[in-house]
């Protein structure tokens, strides 16, 4: 009977093979996270923006001062004082300036930790 060997490069070649693909994965993963991060900053930039006007023309800012500088006009009347304070807050603005946070540094985690394994296959 005929017996087949494979030749003896064989596995060295496969082995080399499945590091280029991961090599070019972790590359496409690079830049996909690379041009999210950049996005997302450009949209931090613009919430952070957006929030800070927001805060501004709410007068938010003007009744939280309040409280320190004429806190015995406040305690008199404490509730009304909250509940205003709490109606004058930015909350949609606020939402998504954290969403955008969020996803900045979501997208910066996955950018380090796929450098970092793109660094560490390329070493070999």
């Amino acid at each position: 009977m005929l017996e087949l060997k494979p030749p003896e490069e064989l596995y060295r070649r496969i082995l080399e093979e499945v590091r280029q693909q991961t090599l070019l994965r972790l590359r496409r993963r690079v830049i996909l996270f690379s041009s999210a991060l950049l996005a997302s900053v450009a949209g931090f930039v613009a919430a952070s923006t957006h929030l800070y006007a927001q805060i501004s023309d709410s007068g938010f800012l003007q009744m939280l001062s309040l409280a320190g500088s004429d806190f015995r006009l406040i305690s008199s009347d404490l509730s009304d004082y909250l509940l205003s304070l709490i109606e004058s807050f930015p909350i949609m603005s606020v939402a998504l300036f954290c969403a955008v946070l969020g996803a900045t540094a979501f997208f910066l985690f996955k950018l380090a930790r796929s450098a970092s394994e793109l660094k560490d296959l390329g070493a070999r």
